[in-house]
């Protein structure tokens, strides 16, 4: 299910409810008033199973994706009482996703144009033109500028082995997925993609937003650390976080602070830690890291933007380039030609 069609379902849940509607007459009104058929599949769902008699997060239990933090809030929330409350802090943080997945599509939309329009480009041209060029030019009794030879041996090669070369990239495409899928194999990735300038920034502050608005949400709702933190580990994408928090959950149940047990791993900012130590203290953790998952979406999307930044002039130079060395491949021998004639 989208993300932006579970937050819509949100928007509108907390809204009737906040009116003072009940649950049940709420789900009625969306499935009865929106056109969208997901949104009416998962109202159609939920309203069966809330009239068998189960509680809201046991219906949301039912459905597919629908993340394990959002159901699991949901429940602590029913039985604290805090249902609207719940809702609201769930949809403010949906919209936070979903904005920031909207702006990383904005940002990246050039490269990935150029990209796609680059590789068409040479593809059409290794298979069509460029054959026709290095035939008149081998065809010639002149010395062929190394450029021009160079140019004719990487033609030739492409156009005789382009089966093999797709065979190998989807191979190693292949791989590479297999290779994410497996836990050791995913971790070795994440670790190495820490150490990577740029990239590894990128990817702590995603994952440290993760963290701070998650197990903040988790907590606000009224759970324990132990449970938050457990919640987020089976939740989680990132194998090297799973792997941490099943460390640090064990920790927590020997009695030690969630902060202490954190501390010198790479990819957990130290920023977030000392937030969470704040907040340990404090009593307000949950509050605390939904704050501080506000500062990293900005950073987040600031680092993005830089990033993007540096990537679109090294594309304008890479296809300056590759355009200069088919120009001087093809213009080289056209002059040796007219100087001969």
């Amino acid at each position: 299910m989208r993300k932006e069609n579970i937050l819509f379902f949100f928007e509108a849940l907390y809204t009737l409810i906040k009116s003072g509607i009940n649950l049940y007459e709420t789900l009625v009104i969306i499935h009865h008033g929106n056109p969208k058929k997901e949104i009416n599949k998962l109202t159609k769902i939920l309203i069966n199973h809330i009239q068998k008699g189960e509680t809201f997060s046991e219906a949301l239990s039912k459905v597919n994706h629908i993340p394990a933090f959002i159901i699991s809030a949901i429940k602590a929330g029913e039985k604290s009482g805090s249902l609207e409350e719940i809702l609201e802090i769930i949809m403010n943080q949906l919209k936070i996703e979903v904005e920031m997945t909207k702006k990383i599509k904005q940002v990246t939309l050039y490269p990935k144009i150029v990209g796609v329009t680059m590789l068409f480009s040479l593809l059409i041209s290794v298979k069509f033109i460029f054959p026709t060029l290095t035939k008149t030019f081998s065809e010639q009794d002149i010395t062929l500028p190394f450029v021009t030879r160079a140019f004719i041996q990487m033609t030739d090669f492409l156009n005789h082995n382009y089966l093999l070369l797709i065979i190998l990239i989807t191979t190693c495409f292949v791989g590479l997925n297999i290779f994410k899928k497996w836990a050791y194999g995913n971790k070795l990735l994440e670790q190495l993609k820490i150490k990577i300038p740029k990239i590894g920034t990128l990817y702590k502050l995603n994952h440290n937003k993760e963290i701070a608005n998650y197990i903040g949400l988790l907590i606000s709702s009224g759970l324990s650390i132990g449970e938050a933190t457990e919640i987020f580990r089976k939740s989680t994408n990132s194998y090297l976080l799973k792997s941490i928090f099943e460390k640090s959950n064990k920790n927590i149940i020997q009695g030690k602070f969630l902060s202490e047990t954190l501390k010198d791993k790479p990819i957990i900012m130290s920023y977030l830690l000392e937030i969470i130590k704040i907040g340990e203290k404090s009593g307000g953790l949950g509050a605390s890291l939904l704050r501080i998952g506000k500062y990293f979406e900005k950073n987040y999307e600031i680092e993005l933007k830089k990033a993007i930044a540096i990537i679109e002039p090294t594309i304008t130079l890479f296809l300056a380039l590759i355009v200069a060395f088919i120009v001087a491949a093809t213009m080289l021998p056209t002059l040796s030609l007219s100087v001969s004639f």
